[in-house]
């Protein structure tokens, strides 16, 4: 039950989103939610990033209606992974990245605003299930925008790129946890701890933390 909970921020209604993290996923045979703002039920409207039951990552996006959900097909269990997924509004198309490499997209024309009254959280869905086991750092948001994978691999190696993002918690171990976005959305950590493993990233000068 170790969450980030922000609270009822960065909706989106019929706007674009990009949202990415950080994920090293420990073999657990069940659901995790790494990052999102959405409940976990049937077409439950927002959009998330998850690990499937059989250990694939997706991302979804969905008006409480109708729902795209995009799958890689890989399992990534125990390597950290830099996952992004974007949703295009004008398009109704989600796509699926892993490391800045895209590997699949869904597109539905049914597919409306994404707007929902559900948490924004980070290691849990909204409603408290898909409990995430593993590792999470760096997570971002990007209400309003696609980002290109030139931006994804920059946020990839230096997330201090991201100073400009919707919202963007580097996990360093502060409770409540600081959002360096200009946003401040901070968020409000139960139950998770701190690690000394991290992702091969570097801030600055390129100094890895």
């Amino acid at each position: 039950d170790d969450e980030i909970d922000m609270g009822n921020v960065h909706d989106v209604t019929t706007n674009d989103v990009s949202l990415c993290i950080w994920s090293k996923t420990t073999e657990d045979a069940g659901a995790d939610l790494p990052i999102g703002k959405r409940n976990a039920a049937g077409s439950t409207a927002g959009y998330r990033l998850r690990q499937n039951n059989d250990d694939s990552l997706s991302f979804a996006a969905s008006d409480g209606t109708d729902l795209i959900n995009t799958s890689s097909g890989t399992d990534n269990d125990g390597v950290w992974t830099f996952v992004c997924g974007t949703w295009n509004a004008a398009s109704t198309t989600g796509e699926l990245f892993i490391n800045a490499s895209i590997v699949s997209s869904d597109s539905d024309v049914l597919v409306g605003s994404l707007s929902t009254t559900a948490v924004f959280q980070i290691g849990e869905t909204a409603d408290d299930t898909d409990d995430y086991t593993g590792a999470l750092s760096y997570g971002l948001v990007w209400t309003s925008k696609i980002m290109t994978t030139v931006e994804m691999s920059e946020f990839m190696w230096k997330p201090d790129t991201a100073e400009i993002a919707s919202g963007f918690w580097p996990f360093w171990g502060d409770s409540p946890e600081i959002d360096l976005s200009a946003n401040a959305n901070t968020g409000t950590v139960t139950g998770a701890t701190t690690s000394g493993d991290g992702p091969p990233v570097g801030f600055g000068g390129l100094l890895p933390l």
